[in-house]
């Protein structure tokens, strides 16, 4: 009986953790608010190819044109599948303009680039994270947090730009 009550006890504090982490989505540009997981995830039916339990169709690496010495990472990858105009699910990037990557990288933040901290203009370890198999590479996910845990609302971001400070955490200027 005691572990019947502890385990509804733990699963009442998920619960109501993940009801505040869901309301953080609300008027915030991944606001999907009658299924706010099922726009990316989805328990039956996803991808198999893809961690996560990923709801869309990848777009290939092959279709993107990306920066000299460039290889999208996979957390990237994701982004790009639903922010290149074209394979959006649901209601998400197409019906904004704005929120629209394309499909050529070229002329946005370099993804899938190492991190040189040591070289010039550059800080020596940022503290937003860094992806790839090393734990140095620039990703999407290293400016945006898709789940928008660190508070930020719009656009998603890790850190506030403010006065630049979050382009300032990996640049000098």
């Amino acid at each position: 009986m005691k572990v019947f009550k502890f385990s509804m006890a733990l699963l009442a504090i998920v619960g109501l953790q993940v009801s505040i982490g869901l309301a953080a989505f609300t008027s915030s540009a991944h606001d999907f608010t009658s299924s706010a997981c099922d726009a990316c995830h989805i328990p039956h039916g996803a991808d198999s190819t893809v961690e996560l339990l990923w709801a869309g169709t990848l777009v290939s690496s092959g279709d993107l044109t990306e920066w000299s010495g460039a290889s999208i990472d996979d957390a990237s990858l994701l982004c790009v599948s639903c922010h290149d105009g074209q394979t959006a699910t649901g209601e998400s990037s197409p019906s904004d303009p704005n929120n629209v990557v394309g499909r050529d990288l070229t002329d946005d933040h370099p993804v899938g680039v190492t991190y040189d901290g040591a070289a010039a203009g550059y800080k020596a370890t940022p503290t937003v994270p860094l992806y790839g198999t090393s734990d140095d590479e620039v990703s999407c996910a290293s400016c945006h947090d898709v789940h928008n845990g660190s508070g930020v609302v719009s656009p998603l971001l890790r850190i506030t730009n403010v006065n630049s400070a979050l382009c300032l955490d990996c640049h000098d200027k």
